[in-house]
Parts: C-alpha cells; sequence; structure tokens
C-alpha cells in the first residue's frame, strides 16, 4: 500500500514506484491494462479486489506493468471518461461479491499529456472472508507475498471465526479496561464520582495490530481541558487535566500503541438534594475533540474502519440535570452502577459527528428515562444544554 492518503497521491508517487521498482507485496498489486468486459477479465479483478480484503487491505494500481512482480513501465489508460470507468468499477464490486465490501475507494490520476491511471484503496475488511460470485465463480481468495490464491478449508475457518469473535474481543476490552477506570487504577488518578468513558477502537487492533508511538509530538488532548500535563505509561502515552503534583485529575486522553484511544472525564456533581450528571459535559465534551482525535490517528497511518464506544461507570443514584426544561423532577435517578452502550460502527477516515454520535447520546438519555437527547434541534445541529 502507498503510505499516503489516497487522496495525496500524485502521478510523482507512481512514477516512483517504478523508478524503485517497487514489488507488488500483499498489499500492493499492479495491472497493466485497463480492466476489461470480458467475463474472464471481471473474474480476475473480482479476484484480485477480494483477495486484498480478505488479507490486509491494499492497493490496486491500474496502469503499471510489473515484471517478475517488480514495477516496470507507467501504461497510462486511455479513457475518455474516467468517471464512468469508476463507476463501472464499483458496480462490479457492488454485484459479484458476497457480501459486499463495506468500503472500497477508487481514484483517477491524470497525466497532463494525456490519458491516466486508476488506484483502486482496499481496506482490510472486517465483514471477510468475501467470495467472487460472478457467474456462479464461487471462491475466496487471499493474498501471500506474490500474489493471490484460492483459500484452503483451514483458513475459511479461521477468517470466519475471527469475523464471529470480534464482538467478544472488542467487548472483552472494553470490560477489562472499565474495571480499571472503576478501580481508578488508568494512567492518571480521576476525582472521585461518575466517569465517562470514551473509546476509538481500530479494527486493526483486533486483527492486525500495528504500532504506533504516541508522544508530545502528536498529543490527544484530554476533553475539556485548556490546559494539560502528560506522560508516558506501559500501554503508550497520556494527557490529563491538572497540575503534575496534584492527587487526582478531572480528566485524562490515553492513546495505546495499537492506536486505540481512550478518553475517561470525571462528569458528576453532588449537590445539597441530589446528584446529577449534566449531559454537556458528555456530549458538548466528545464533540469538541473527536474530530481531532480522528485526524491524528489518520496522520499516525491508522485507518478505518473504527468503531466508537461510550460508558459510563459509578453513575448510580444519578439523574440527567436538564437546564431550564426542568426534565428531572419527573425522572428517577438511574438504579445502575455501570451504562454500556452498543459500539457504533464507523467506515470513513473523517465521519460526520453528529451522524455516528447521536444515537449513542440518544441511548445515553434514554437510560436516564428520556425519549431521546434533547440536546440538538430539529435540523440534528448540536445546540447543547439550554
Amino acid at each position: 500500500m502507498i503510505p499516503k492518503k489516497l487522496d495525496e497521491i500524485s502521478l510523482s508517487d507512481l512514477r516512483a514506484l517504478v523508478t524503485d521498482q517497487a514489488r507488488e507485496g500483499k498489499t500492493l498489486e499492479f495491472k497493466r491494462d485497463q480492466i476489461g468486459a470480458r467475463d474472464d477479465d471481471k473474474r480476475e479483478f473480482l479476484a484480485d479486489i477480494s483477495a486484498l480484503a480478505n488479507t490486509l487491505g491494499g492497493d490496486l494500481i491500474v496502469g503499471i506493468e510489473e515484471t517478475a512482480g517488480q514495477a516496470s513501465a507507467i501504461c497510462l489508460l486511455n479513457v475518455s471518461d474516467p468517471d464512468a470507468e469508476i463507476l463501472r468499477l464499483e458496480n462490479m464490486l457492488r454485484t459479484g461479491l458476497e457480501p459486499r465490501l463495506p468500503r472500497i475507494d477508487v481514484r483517477w490520476i491524470s497525466d497532463p499529456t494525456g490519458g491516466g491511471l486508476i488506484v483502486i484503496r482496499v481496506p482490510r475488511s472486517w465483514a471477510a472472508p468475501h467470495r467472487v460470485t460472478f457467474r456462479d465463480h464461487s471462491k475466496f481468495y487471499a493474498r501471500n507475498s506474490t500474489a493471490k490464491y484460492s483459500m484452503d478449508v483451514g483458513e475459511l475457518r479461521s477468517s470466519f471465526n475471527s469475523r464471529e469473535s470480534l464482538p467478544t474481543r472488542l467487548r472483552d476490552f472494553r470490560m477489562e479496561r472499565l474495571a480499571t477506570i472503576s478501580a481508578n487504577d488508568g494512567p492518571v488518578a480521576l476525582n472521585e464520582g461518575p466517569v465517562a468513558v470514551f473509546h476509538i477502537l481500530p479494527l486493526s487492533a483486533f486483527t492486525d495490530p500495528i504500532t504506533i508511538s504516541p508522544n508530545e509530538q502528536t498529543l490527544f488532548r484530554p476533553v475539556r481541558a485548556t490546559g494539560f500535563n502528560y506522560l508516558h505509561t506501559l500501554e503508550g502515552f497520556a494527557t490529563y487535566s491538572g497540575r503534575e503534583d496534584a492527587e487526582s485529575s478531572r480528566t485524562y486522553t490515553l492513546a495505546f500503541r495499537n492506536g486505540i484511544i481512550e478518553a475517561a472525564a470525571h462528569v458528576g456533581r453532588q449537590n445539597e438534594d441530589r446528584s446529577v450528571i449534566f449531559p454537556d459535559s458528555v456530549e458538548g465534551a466528545l464533540i469538541e475533540v473527536v474530530d481531532s482525535y480522528f485526524e491524528q490517528l489518520q496522520n499516525m497511518g491508522v485507518e478505518p474502519p473504527f468503531y466508537v464506544a461510550l460508558a459510563l461507570v459509578g453513575i448510580r443514584g444519578y439523574s440527567l440535570h436538564t437546564g431550564t426544561r426542568r426534565f428531572f423532577d419527573a425522572r428517577p435517578s438511574i438504579r445502575r452502577d455501570a451504562l454500556i452502550l452498543p459500539e457504533v460502527f464507523v467506515d470513513e477516515p473523517r465521519p460526520n459527528t453528529v451522524t455516528f454520535l447521536k444515537p449513542l447520546f440518544d441511548l445515553f438519555w434514554q437510560a436516564f428515562g428520556y425519549q431521546h437527547s434533547y440536546s440538538f434541534d430539529g435540523t440534528g445541529r448540536y445546540i447543547g444544554d439550554r
């Protein structure tokens, strides 16, 4: 795979592959000619793409000739309508694989003298294994360091088991972290009381973990913190609010070396007559930072898909403070100690914040007795606690 975001790849990057005699491998494949219209051409294309998705993901570049597995020449494609060609390839993938690929990106890169190349970026699929079904072909493919191949029974069993066990592994990780935070054994001690815990969980962390090196140059700032400190930890790198010599902190964010992000923040307040959680301390706090978290992950080479998750611990006896609406008078305090909301799947590099967070916020309010989150207006715009 070319180590750049797809929209940042230039013609010079593709020419450099030839100059450097880049080799095909598990995440990179070259095709000299435009994908043809014959059935054999279509089956070959579907097999190539599914093999990448079923293995580690990668880039298929159409318009580069290879010799003995090495890029040897640029062979510009003569395509009169690149948009129509991209649509043709996408339709082929939509109808020729089962299950459908969750996501795929195709880009035309033109040459000033005419013609161009096609780069197809295939993420590692969370729904693997994918089967080629075009014209009843019915085969599964994967890639090794040199080429694609048909998966055997053992590999298929392992792939299906991996897909089925993913929800369990996600849940186990979250339960372990929530237990750690409930015991106040995180990277820094948090103030006593309810804690909201937000996780960004890259699929790669549970399938083919990469190793990143978070440090003071790649900070994930803690939620609702104007100033903060940082420290290296066993798991990775943490930022936290408050002074270095403080006994506890209000909030921290921990970047794990496998790309997982954990943001934890104290969210409760005890008054004389009741204990309350302010919705904005959960909703508004996350909306402020989540875009920067995704951007920083992308900059560090952690690619989608992601799972995002929200939980609250230590909340028994608390109710929501709903500002001027005064709804809390009719709602009893919550009777559970922990609220663990289901994971949400995100397959976009820069997802729309409201689109994927609002369903979590609706569940958050429903757990406290309300129909939905009242922090959004009729157009879906976040307006906070008013």
